[in-house]
């Protein structure tokens, strides 16, 4: 079948061999053979698929060996998941030259090493690394790499590193649950005014464990209108840089009584950007949830929303069709990752020009999670309807 471009055998109870004769179709642009009970090794003639541009998932599977360099010829490849097998050696350096490259999940195997330097490899979350034999990165959660065998020492630091990235999600978990509890009970509890107590309700990562909630309120002198950047409904964003120069964009929820419906919203949007992690979608630093202040902190996009530039005459021609293109193509490349790539898929629900920010490169990232959905698997869902009228889709 060398005109074959989507092939899914995943779930079945296939065994055996990948077949070599798969270098045959050339035109595959999505191969699922996942979950599964495969053996041996990934065939080198894996690089023949040149064409493979939205998926290669071979996880959860009994595959062996080492991963084959000529994963690298993958060049158009979006999502590669390696996870859940029995895979040894290291991550080879020509993964790190996918420019394509979102996702790759290599957790769950007896790899070690170090982390290549693509671009897919910088900043990525650690949960596509954990469970490992000993990979290493300059990456929060996993050792430092050194020149000098120090087993011991990587051997503390990883172990440190994993208590970090199951306590972290846990915390998170807690608060939630805790939050909801309160928000359903209709509870009212004192509020601590100590340093430490606003801390401990302040989730922070990708900050080295240096943000904190006081400095926030300082440098925005207790979100004061003049560091607003936009505001809508019930909230309102301010930019926010930190000692070094980085900027953050913080959300506020702006308190209202026994509005169950905009508390519903705020947990809704932590709750989904806590799960999900793509180059087209908006970057959720940290929250903090206290009776008087609600915030999220996002990583701050400059040019703002889409809608703001096409209302902008100067912004607007700078705004050429090339850079419109790739706009819809980063959304494009978003949506699908919702769609299929999270478990259980999140539907975003609201997908308009005020939801798309564009950076200094016109880079586009979608955003406002506050009324997505996270379906359910094997039951129906139902919804009243929501979005913005002019965009809800059919």
């Amino acid at each position: 079948m060398r005109n074959l471009q989507y092939l899914d055998m995943s779930a079945n109870k296939l065994s055996g061999l990948i077949p070599q004769e798969l270098r045959s179709c050339t035109k595959l642009v999505y191969l699922r053979i996942n979950d599964n009970s495969l053996s041996g090794a990934i065939p080198l003639s894996i690089g023949n698929l040149v064409s493979l541009q939205i998926m290669f998932d071979v996880s959860n599977n009994k595959l062996t060996g080492r991963l084959p360099a000529e994963l690298g010829n993958l060049a158009l490849l979006e999502h590669l998941n390696l996870s859940h097998n029995q895979f040894v050696g290291s991550i080879p350096s020509s993964i790190g030259s996918m420019d394509g490259l979102s996702t790759v999940d290599v957790s769950y195997n007896r790899l070690e090493g170090a982390l290549p330097t693509g671009r897919v490899f910088h900043n990525a979350p650690i949960r596509w690394f954990l469970h490992n034999k000993g990979l290493c990165g300059n990456l929060s959660g996993l050792p430092l790499c050194s020149s000098v065998p120090m087993m011991e020492h990587h051997k503390a630091r990883f172990q440190y590193s994993l208590v970090l990235a199951i306590s972290i999600p846990v915390c998170i978990a807690i608060m939630f649950l805790v939050f909801s509890v309160s928000v359903i009970l209709k509870r009212k509890r004192p509020q601590k005014t100590t340093a430490t107590s606003t801390r401990d309700v302040l989730s922070v990562w990708n900050f080295d464990g240096k943000l904190a909630f006081e400095d926030i309120t300082r440098a925005t002198e207790n979100f004061s209108d003049r560091y607003i950047i936009g505001s809508g409904g019930m909230a309102q964003s301010t930019k926010h840089s930190f000692k070094g120069g980085r900027l953050v964009a913080v959300k506020k929820i702006h308190p209202a009584e026994d509005n169950i419906s905009d508390e519903k919203r705020f947990l809704n949007e932590v709750e989904v950007l806590t799960k999900i992690r793509h180059r087209s979608i908006v970057k959720l630093y940290g929250f903090c949830s206290l009776p008087r202040y609600k915030f999220l902190v996002y990583e701050y996009i400059e040019r703002g929303n889409l809608r703001s530039v096409l209302q902008n005459e100067e912004l607007a021609k700078e705004f050429d069709w090339k850079k419109r293109v790739s706009v819809a193509r980063d959304v494009a490349q978003a949506i699908p990752y919702l769609h299929h790539e999270c478990i259980p898929p999140i539907i975003h629900r609201d997908i308009t020009s005020n939801n798309i920010l564009l950076d200094a490169d016109f880079k586009s990232y979608v955003s406002d999670f506050g009324i997505a959905r996270m379906l359910k698997p094997d039951s129906s869902n139902w919804s009243e309807l929501a979005g913005t009228y002019g965009y809800i889709a059919p």
